[in-house]
């Protein structure tokens, strides 16, 4: 149960925000792995959830298709409707959009490794959500895709009360952001930092990568 607790990032979560919401949205939703831990803890009434990789969906398909308010999504998004190569890992954690560097090699060997490339379609956020339902949470886990995710979800983000990203402290793809270069971008579209978790580490200790959370500061008083 204190694994399940970790994976689910709630006790970086504001107070208001870990026990009842109406509204998840799931970018990088995985074969559900965050969503169902999380959901231990927490009851959340509606789900959007997004995973591009098929075998991935299928996963994600099997866990949350009969949950009542889950909506399940097979395509990536990004700032533009457009396709894309996806680059799926040995760990499909890993893949990604984007080209790994070679700290993805060194750092996570076998699980690097690309065994195919998938074509998948991409959309903007707010063409998907053009309903104006406030989201009390967004989790983004896109391997280094964030930037492009956040642009395509300019309107989303103004009615969403909190952020839970994963950052990079070591460049993992190439044209991937950071945590400052996050940092700066959601400061931008007006969310505050408000707690980060223990990041993980790479074979030499150093800090590789942890999830954000961040805050809407103009919806801060009902976070």
């Amino acid at each position: 149960m204190r694994q399940t607790l970790v994976e689910s990032r709630i006790e970086h979560l504001p107070t208001a925000l870990r026990s009842d919401l109406e509204f998840v949205v799931d970018v990088g939703a995985n074969a559900g792995q965050w969503l169902s831990a999380f959901m231990v803890f927490a009851n959340v009434r509606r789900v959007e959830a997004f995973e591009p990789n098929p075998e991935a969906f299928l996963k994600l398909k099997r866990l949350l298709d009969n949950v009542p308010g889950a909506r399940l999504h097979n395509f990536a998004l990004g700032d533009e409707q457009t396709t894309l190569n996806l680059n799926v890992m040995e760990n499909s954690f890993l893949s990604s959009a984007l080209t790994a560097t070679e700290v993805i090699q060194r750092e996570y060997a076998a699980d690097a490794r690309v065994i195919k490339q998938v074509p998948v379609k991409v959309f903007p956020l707010d063409q998907v959500l053009s309903e104006e339902i406030p989201i009390d949470l967004m989790k983004i886990d896109v391997q280094g895709f964030e930037h492009p995710v956040l642009r395509g979800a300019r309107k989303a983000l103004q009615r969403t009360r909190a952020v839970l990203i994963e950052t990079n402290f070591v460049s993992h793809y190439q044209g991937d952001g950071s945590f400052g270069t996050l940092f700066s971008h959601l400061d931008e579209l007006g969310f505050d930092f408000w707690d980060v978790s223990s990041p993980y580490r790479g074979n030499a200790r150093q800090a590789l990568w942890a999830d954000a959370v961040f805050l809407n500061r103009s919806l801060r008083q009902s976070a």
